[in-house]
This record gives C-alpha cells, sequence and structure tokens, in this order.
C-alpha cells in the first residue's frame, strides 16, 4: 500500500481520450519524499499499463526534489495507430535514352541518329506491385488496443493489353508481346505497333520491333527498321525503309536521280544503291516510284508508275491500276510475271525486265560464279609458277615450293566447293513455272529488253498490248486481251 502522506504529493491527470498521463508533484514538509516506485505503484493503482515513461518519471521526482515540486510532466504516452499502406506500383520500364545526335570518331554529327526508343520482348519485367499492408495497430495508456485501418489494396489494371502477370509472382507484370511499352496507371501496356506524325529529324531513324505507323512523310535520309509491317500514309522522300513483313505506301517513293543512273552494268547486283531503298519481307505497295530501289520478298504492287528504278520480287510485279500503268527505264526482275500498261516511253529509254528465275538466287549465283572466276585465276597463277619451279629447280627453294603445293591444294579444295555450291544452285535458279511472262496491256515501245530464263527479247519499235512469253528457248510473243493473261 501507499504511505498516505506520500499519496497526497501526487497528482495524476489521464487525458480524455486515454492516450498521455500528466504527473504533478507538490512536496508537503516534513513528510517522506515521492520516489519514483511510489509513481509506479500509482500509476498501477489506476490502471496506466502501457506506455510508461521511466526516464521522464526520475526526473520529475529529482525536480520535486531540488524545487519543492515538478508540474504537468509527461509520463506515460499511448500509441497511435498507424494505417496501412496504400497498393502501389513501381514501373521497371528502363528510361528512354535522352535523344542526342550521333558524333562519330572523326566528330561528325548525325543528326538523323538520336538512339533508339524503349522497347521490350517478351517476358521482359513491365511493373511490380507492392501490395497493401495491414498496418499497425496502436494502444491507449490503458492497454487498451486500437486497431489500424489496412490500406486499400487495387489489383493491376484489367485495360492493358500486350501484358500479363508472371506465373511465378502475382505481383510482377511482364510483357505477353513484343513493343513498345505505355504505362497507365495501375497497368502497362506494351503496343505492337509505333505510330509517328512524320519521320524526320525530329524523330531520328526508328528502329522497332514491330509495325511502323507513320501518319505523314519520310524525309530525306531517314531510315525505318521494323521487325514486322510498314505503313505509310503520306510519301517516302531519298530514305530507307527495311520491313520484315509488308510495306504499304498510300503516297509515292522519290529518290535520287542521279544515284540509280550510276549503273552502267546490266546485272542488277551491282546496281548501285538508291537513296530510296525499300526493302520487305513480303509484299511492297505504293502509288508510284522514281529513281529507287524496291526489294519484296512476295510480290510488288504500284498504282501508277514506275520511273528509272530497280525492282526486284520474289514472285510477281504489277504496275498500274484503272487503265494506269507504266514502267519507264531502270530493271525489273520477278520470277513469275512482271505485267503493266506501257513497256517503256517513246524515247525509248533503256528498260530491262526479267523473270524465269528466282531473282535472289540468281543474285546468289552471280556472286558465286565470280568467286569462282577468281579462285580459277588464283589457281592458273600458283600453277604457272609451280611449272616454273619445277624447270628451274636450282633457282627454287624447297620449302616455298611445299608452301606453294599447299596454296594449290587449298586453292583446289576451295574452287571444288564453290563449283558444287553453284552447281546446286543452279538447278534451283529458273523455276519451273507453267508460263513466266510479260505483260504490256496498252503497247511496249522501243528500247525495251525482255528476258525470260536465259532467252532474250529486245523491242525496237512500238507495238501494240503483248504477252511474251518462252516458247522452246526462245521468246515469242501473243496479242494481250483481257482474260488471255
Amino acid at each position: 500500500m501507499l504511505d498516505a502522506c506520500v499519496e497526497k504529493q501526487i497528482s495524476l491527470d489521464i487525458s480524455p481520450d486515454k492516450m498521455a498521463v500528466y504527473l504533478s508533484i507538490t512536496s508537503i514538509p516534513n513528510t517522506p519524499p515521492v520516489t519514483a516506485m511510489a509513481i509506479q505503484i500509482m500509476l498501477d493503482t489506476r490502471g496506466i499499463k502501457q506506455g510508461i515513461l521511466n526516464d521522464a518519471i526520475e526526473q520529475a521526482v529529482l525536480l520535486a526534489l531540488a524545487q519543492g515540486s515538478a508540474k504537468h510532466i509527461l509520463i506515460a504516452e499511448g500509441k497511435k495507430p498507424i494505417p496501412g499502406a496504400v497498393a502501389s506500383f513501381q514501373s521497371l520500364i528502363p528510361q528512354a535514352p535522352e535523344k542526342r545526335p550521333k558524333i562519330d570518331e572523326h566528330g561528325n554529327v548525325d543528326y538523323r541518329n538520336l538512339g533508339s526508343m524503349v522497347q521490350v520482348k517478351v517476358g521482359d519485367p513491365l511493373m511490380r506491385k507492392m501490395p497493401a499492408s495491414a498496418g499497425e495497430d496502436g494502444y491507449t495508456v490503458l492497454g487498451d488496443i486500437l486497431k489500424a485501418k489496412p490500406g486499400k489494396d487495387y489489383p493491376f489494371a484489367s485495360s492493358t493489353k500486350g501484358a500479363i502477370i508472371a506465373k511465378d509472382d502475382p505481383y510482377l507484370l511482364v510483357a505477353e508481346v513484343e513493343g513498345q511499352p505505355i504505362i497507365q496507371g495501375r497497368g502497362v501496356s506494351v503496343s505492337p505497333i509505333i505510330e509517328v506524325k512524320n519521320v524526320d529529324l525530329s524523330t531520328g531513324h526508328i528502329q522497332f520491333g514491330g509495325t511502323v505507323l507513320v501518319h505523314g512523310d519520310v524525309k530525306t535520309g531517314m531510315k525505318i527498321q521494323a521487325g514486322n509491317d510498314v505503313f505509310i500514309s503520306g510519301t517516302v522522300e531519298a530514305a530507307e525503309i527495311n520491313a520484315q513483313g509488308n510495306i504499304t505506301i498510300r503516297g509515292g517513293i522519290v529518290g535520287d536521280a542521279k544515284t540509280i543512273q550510276k549503273s552502267t552494268q546490266d546485272s542488277l547486283v551491282q546496281t548501285p544503291r538508291a537513296l530510296a531503298f525499300i526493302k520487305a519481307g513480303g509484299n511492297v505497295q505504293a502509288k508510284f516510284i522514281e529513281h529507287s530501289i524496291v526489294e519484296a520478298g512476295v510480290s510488288i504492287h504500284i498504282e501508277e508508275s514506275a520511273v528509272q528504278s530497280e525492282l526486284i520480287a520474289a514472285c510477281e510485279i504489277i504496275v498500274g491500276q484503272n487503265k494506269k500503268g507504266q514502267i519507264i527505264g531502270g530493271q525489273s526482275f520477278a520470277s513469275s510475271r512482271i505485267k503493266t500498261h506501257v513497256l517503256g516511253s517513246a524515247s525509248e529509254i533503256k528498260t530491262q525486265l526479267r523473270v524465269g528465275a528466282h531473282p535472289f538466287i540468281q543474285q546468289k549465283t552471280d556472286t558465286l560464279k565470280n568467286k569462282i572466276t577468281l579462285k580459277k585465276a588464283e589457281l592458273d597463277y600458283t600453277q604457272k609458277s609451280l611449272d616454273f619451279m619445277k624447270d628451274n629447280p636450282k633457282s627454287t627453294r624447297t620449302d616455298l615450293r611445299d608452301r606453294m603445293l599447299s596454296t594449290q591444294a587449298k586453292l583446289e579444295s576451295e574452287l571444288f566447293e564453290l563449283e558444287e555450291e553453284y552447281s546446286h544452285l543452279l538447278k534451283h535458279t529458273h523455276h519451273h513455272l507453267a508460263q513466266p511472262c510479260v505483260i504490256a496491256e496498252q503497247c511496249t515501245h522501243g528500247g525495251v529488253l525482255i528476258q525470260i530464263a536465259d532467252a532474250k527479247y529486245e523491242v525496237t519499235e512500238k507495238r501494240g498490248p503483248l504477252i511474251f512469253v518462252l516458247r522452246n528457248q526462245h521468246i515469242g510473243t501473243e496479242m494481250f486481251m483481257s482474260g488471255n493473261e
């Protein structure tokens, strides 16, 4: 029991919310002083169990001894509950590098090469969710528990596309497709399509694993590299576009006339690349083409005209719609057929067309043929050197002759491999098509040179609508009539 004289000197004030206890001590002469133990007994008597501040009690006792009193000293304090944290979401997408022109080792600045945009691959982490927490309970000085309000939980946004929750981690969002990540609040969408107004100095070159959609034009000197399709609403200037899928250009393609006219060779392989270079793994479609190189892994379809351009298609080349269509100058090479309304021009500009062979395989055979020619020349030179050594044994070192023999054996082996590969490709160069052909629905002008397989035919004067076909290893003609192509 607490001594009554001591108890009279102690006053405890409990706050209305029961979150604090204040101590006051008033010393009475000729009575035992108040001790910390006495205060602890009184706290226990009043039911005060939590948040007791022992150091504060000691300080209050000392203050009362020194000054005769201690007023309103906080000696017990409750703890407010801490609400749970709301679910949060952290982007794991790397920040896009700052767009700066590239400077090469010579100090030249390329204002078109501004660095690549952010892209993700299938399975790449996009966003991590930190789930809501339960919070931390509090208490009063009397020991009553104050329940914490749990944080509100939210799931990943259901509207995201191209992203899924990882199988082994419910709090991780990963890319379901390859493309450009777009943060959308509580999620990330991955778009397989990137859209831009124009491709110019403001965008820099575009390299994207999906589809590229250009609402305007592609300016001179720019490049587009796409893992899927490319759609361009405007025109393409002297630019370079390479797509694994299809390339569709609603406007025209206008290259550099000077570049394409540098070629003086008949071979398509040796024709220099124009400043407008279009290459698709699938089809290429455009309104018109001028002074450009266009390659298609399937077919090329042009609405109006192809002027002084190099067209290469694995299947067919069609130039013209609604009784329009003309191929003027340049070289066109397709495996099955080339079809247009007018071939050549009244000024008899040299216009070359070729069908009946796979153009890309033909390119490989031409390259191999050149390699074989060079290898034979090396072998011939080596043989002449060995013959000289044989005729002049005294002036020939044995080690030099041995090296020449070793070189000869190596060259013979390499030549054999090249000839085997050439022979294999040669068997697949010519398509076994029912009728590879060139069709001029309206007329063919002089200056047009047509090749079907290995046969050639030169048009020396203007002629009417014709179909050029191969007959008994020679090119013959038939009158074109709608329905007989």
